[in-house]
């Protein structure tokens, strides 16, 4: 399989990203707030993070997932100009909906869900359809084809995983924003998946459990845990009572704004609805929970471990230390011998003595006690500092010999602090070095260490975490003899016969281990470990597989003094995705079944990860980040997703409603050319400094991952990579795409911090070096602020006046348009011949994240336009509102209107228009799914029947086929039957159950 310079340079910048802190001007944000200057400072800060993503320099102490600028991507174009959401955001909205917009009809034989809105399943016929991806063949794996080993089916970002205690067909699995999953053939070669939460309070998962002496009740603990700013925050317990065909939901009011990371169900008490005792750890949660960078203001959420003593109606806060409000977090929880034994993994954060293993012997009593395991673990008190300083911690309590215990700790910087064991039920620990431990001598703040005891230093050593003192954990950089090596960075203080302790396990996450942290243990054989995470600081394989640094999980049969790689499975099944978020165990099989749950869906091995089994049949769980239609068939769909490349409909490549797995790489933007479906483009990732623009396919998207062409511009080869890009443009994470219809070819567009146009985009060619493929056709976004980066682009599909017409938007909520691109234009800024009007209206429109603009089609002139905005209303309250339209977009100052009509208040991302209608009927695609208004905003009825409620990346509509596709962050594509959705709200064929209540 071929593969283009993108994919390795993808890779590279993945691997060697370097996060810096700029303290300074976070600094004067918390001056501008003593100064009783909030909302200026809170605006201030969120450009500087979006800034600072789009150059590669991120503000997070811990990191961005998905690499340089993602975080600040998701997380503050919903925030600004905020420094946080509001509180209640999605409980308010979806009261907000039953109150409002429930004016479709229900058929008698649907249920009522949980937050008291219709439950999209009970009809016979629905307005949307699901499409896929059902599963993505041939996806991202560890191995991805290239040492022969075959691809795997994958789906997407698995949180959760539990198995039916009794029967091993039974499984369930837990969604990103997914939602809950339910296969009762998980033992098939192609297990069958069904969805059971699509309607409930919220389809982010964190934890599910099921009763172990009632396996039909089950708890999920909602809000994803996993430490990226789109986890979405969770919106209480909910619970089954019937093996997931119901749920109840429980305690919102104690669990808004949280991220579950744990449930665990008292075997003692288990198995009444009313009386058993259940435990409940939680993260801080936001609109995305995850990094300190998207944490709520100090003391505005309360994490810990919670319990519940009547099945999980009520919950009480239990006392166990968890620092300072705003940072308590505790990432993982677990039964010792029985229920009165609990282990909590609390969060570190700066000098705070509260990091590590907490202990209860008494958790079922009134008043439980909880005592840190102190000795021999890693100590990050301010009396010795860590340098750097433990954050998450993620445990492997052996079912078999409770007793044994096995920690896996991130440092500060989202590197490994180390691994750590136990025996004795957490009273003494050990650093896990396979007996590579000794004594020596060191300086404060040399990188020199040298031997007193213990055996040699050897090469093996080599980029290893090294333990001195047991307080601070540094990488080995090199041997010089036996007796001395270097560090990658100096010490913190001089040590006289210390110890030092090399580790025996691979650095299986650095770079992402507050992202990717997983072990657990065997429960049939406390020696059996699995440990999983990311290669993005690639490890070694000390298990002799053969293909070092692209290994993911890893097995230690002998307690963590040896390991073997296990991602790569074997040359006839193939491996697993990368980013292992949870590991679950079936004991009743020697050795026990292990499933892992990754970025790309869930696996299973019976031979302890020698080979795997994909359960990605139809698990429709993928993240989608947009999608794109084709110009006359309606059975070709493409989309970019989120770490499982760009993939595409076409039942000639992939039977439907699986998708062809046509390009590797985080998928952005995808657009097709409107006069010849054969041709396509899509965004990677983007970075300032190191590639911008999109890939291109002529064949219709059949090409195969690295087949696409990439016509962008790289950084850092000299001018003439550059492909007309500008070196040092600020550039968001996914940067907006577009083309404009009327000409053949159609020319493209991309933003930076301006608008680029390209007529035809081709690669850069540096010998000899040939003009840029792409021009400039804008200044700077906005001209008072060079650091705000365009949003979206659209441009009308015909010429007016013999020009195109351009609308974009911008991160800072600018408008700008320019009625006179004629294609010629000269390179902007400098002789820009092409006139830019800023449309925006501060009095009117908010200073928010433009999400889409839609130009009227049924305008031959191009004056209406419609907006969308993401954020909160309370972050702009003087100009509220998330859709808005003019009539007369290229009048020199347009008048805005506020179209948002009874929309709740949640972000909007995009927006579809069908002209043919009178007024248009608009779709508008939000956080929580999609809205639909046939009387120009006034009203919006919310369009769940078919629908999940997801949040909605996508949405567009064909001018040529009348199509419309929603494409969701969590649980793939659908498809609205416009036969069914008519202008009156009301569906087809159930006339007789139409309601008095609908407008």
């Amino acid at each position: 399989m071929k593969k283009t310079l993108i994919t390795t340079v993808a890779l590279i910048f993945a691997a060697s990203a370097a996060w810096v802190l700029l303290q300074q001007p976070t600094d004067e944000a918390s001056r501008a707030f003593a100064k009783g200057q909030p909302i200026k400072a809170a605006k201030h800060k969120q450009k500087l993070r979006m800034a600072a993503a789009a150059t590669g320099v991120d503000l997070s102490e811990e990191g961005d997932r998905s690499s340089l600028g993602y975080a600040s991507w998701f997380r503050d174009q919903r925030v600004y100009p905020a420094d946080s959401y509001p509180r209640d955001a999605m409980k308010n909205a979806f009261a907000h909906i039953a109150a409002n917009n429930l004016g479709r009809a229900i058929a008698n034989d649907e249920t009522r869900t949980s937050r008291g809105l219709p439950r999209a399943g009970g009809s016979t016929t629905f307005p949307w359809e699901f499409i896929g991806p059902s599963t993505l063949p041939d996806g991202q794996t560890d191995t991805d084809g290239s040492i022969g080993y075959p691809l795997s089916n994958v789906s997407g970002r698995t949180q959760a995983i539990a198995v039916h205690p009794g029967n091993s067909d039974i499984v369930y699995a837990g969604g990103a924003q997914g939602g809950v999953w339910k296969t009762t053939n998980a033992t098939a070669a192609t297990p069958a998946w069904t969805p059971l939460t699509d309607q409930e309070a919220t389809l982010a998962t964190g934890s599910i459990a099921i009763d172990p002496s009632n396996p039909d009740i089950i708890y999920v603990g909602t809000g994803e845990p996993a430490g990226s700013c789109d986890s979405y925050y969770g919106q209480g317990i909910l619970r089954s009572t019937d093996a997931g065909d119901t749920w109840s939901l429980l305690a919102q009011p104690t669990f808004q704004f949280k991220s579950i990371s744990k449930i665990l169900v008292d075997p003692a008490s288990a198995g009444s609805t009313t009386t058993t005792t259940v435990f409940a750890s939680v993260r801080v949660g936001l609109f995305s929970s995850g990094t300190s960078q998207c944490a709520a203001a100090s003391g505005a959420v309360t994490g810990g471990v919670y319990r519940s003593t009547d099945s999980g109606q009520t919950w009480t806060l239990l006392n166990v230390p968890t620092g300072v409000g705003g940072t308590q977090q505790v990432h993982d929880m677990s039964f010792g011998a029985t229920g009165a034994t609990l282990y909590a993994a609390v969060r570190g954060f700066g000098a705070q003595d509260t990091a590590g293993i907490w202990k209860s012997t008494n958790a079922l009593s009134a008043t439980p006690t909880f005592t840190r395991m102190a000795n021999g673990y890693a100590q990050t008190s301010n009396a010795t500092p860590s340098s750097p300083e433990t954050r998450r911690s993620r445990m492997a309590v052996c079912e078999g010999t409770p007793d044994t215990i096995y920690t896996a700790v991130e440092a500060l910087g989202s590197t490994l602090w180390g691994m750590f064991k136990t025996t004795d039920g957490g009273a003494n620990w050990s650093h896990m070095d396979g007996s590579d431990s000794g004594t020596a001598n060191y300086s404060s703040g040399s990188t020199t260490v040298s031997r007193l005891s213990g055996p040699n230093f050897i090469a093996s050593m080599i980029g290893q975490r090294i333990i001195l003192d047991g307080r601070m954990s540094r990488t080995v950089a090199s041997i010089t003899n036996i007796n001395t090596l270097e560090l990658t960075s100096g010490t913190d203080a001089a040590g006289s016969a210390d110890s030092w302790s090399v580790a025996s396990y691979p650095s299986f996450c650095d770079g992402q281990c507050f992202y990717n942290l997983t072990a657990g243990c065997d429960p049939s054989d406390s020696d059996v470990l699995y440990i999983g995470g990311n290669p993005r600081t690639f490890a070694q394989d000390l298990g002799g597989v053969g293909v070092a640094n692209r290994l993911s999980a890893w097995r230690s049969d002998d307690g963590g003094d040896s390991w073997t790689g296990i991602s790569h499975g074997d040359n006839v099944t193939g491996g697993i995705h990368t980013d292992v978020q949870s590991v679950a165990f079936d004991s009743s099989t020697k050795p026990s079944r292990v499933f892992v749950g990754t970025d790309g869906g869930v696996w299973s091995s019976d031979n302890e990860g020698g080979s795997w089994k994909s359960m990605n049949t139809d698990l429709a769980i993928t993240q989608f980040q947009g999608v794109a239609l084709h110009p006359s068939d309606t059975g070709i769909v493409l989309g970019g997703t989120q770490d499982n490349g760009t993939n595409i409909l076409r039942t000639d490549l992939e039977p439907a409603p699986a998708f062809f797995h046509t390009d590797f790489g985080d998928g952005g933007q995808a657009i097709i050319d409107q006069g010849d479906g054969d041709r396509m483009f899509h965004t990677y990732f983007n970075q300032t400094n190191a590639f911008q623009g999109p890939a291109r396919s002529t064949t219709g998207g059949d090409d195969g991952p690295g087949g696409w062409t990439f016509v962008g511009g790289y950084f850092g080869y000299g001018a003439a990579y550059q492909n007309g890009f500008i070196a040092g443009d600020p550039v968001l994470f996914y940067a907006p795409l577009a083309q404009f219809e009327g000409t053949d070819p159609n020319p493209v567009y991309f933003g930076t911090n301006k608008v680029f146009r390209s007529p035809d985009p081709a690669p850069a060619v540096p010998a000899p070096p040939l003009p840029g493929s792409w021009t400039a056709v804008s200044p700077n976004i906005n001209s008072g602020d060079p650091t705000e980066r365009v949003s979206w682009i659209e441009v009308f599909p015909a010429l007016i006046s013999g020009d195109e017409v351009v609308y974009a938007g911008g991160a800072f909520g600018s408008l700008m348009v320019a009625p006179d691109i004629d294609g010629t234009t000269s390179g902007c800024p400098g002789a820009c011949t092409s006139t830019w009007n800023q449309i925006a209206d501060a009095a009117v429109t908010p200073s928010r994240f433009v999400t889409d603009i839609e130009v009227s089609r049924g305008d031959a002139t191009a004056n209406t336009a419609y907006v969308t905005f993401s954020g909160f209303n309370a972050s702009t309250p003087a100009t509220p509102g998330h859709v808005f339209k003019t009539v007369d977009g290229l009048a020199g100052t347009p008048t805005w209107m506020d179209i948002s009509g009874n929309l709740p208040d949640i972000p909007a991302n995009a927006i579809a228009v069908d002209h043919t209608t009178s007024p248009e009927k608009l779709y508008v695609g939000t956080d929580i799914g999609v809205f639909s208004s046939s009387n120009g905003g006034s009203t919006w009825i919310y369009e769940n029947q078919g629908h999940p409620a997801a949040a909605v990346f996508g949405l567009d509509r064909s001018s040529l086929t009348g199509q419309l596709v929603s494409s969701t962050h969590g649980r793939g594509m659908f498809e609205a039957n416009l036969d069914i959705i008519f202008t009156d709200g009301f569906e087809s064929g159930n006339t007789s159950v139409w309601s008095n209540a609908v407008p």
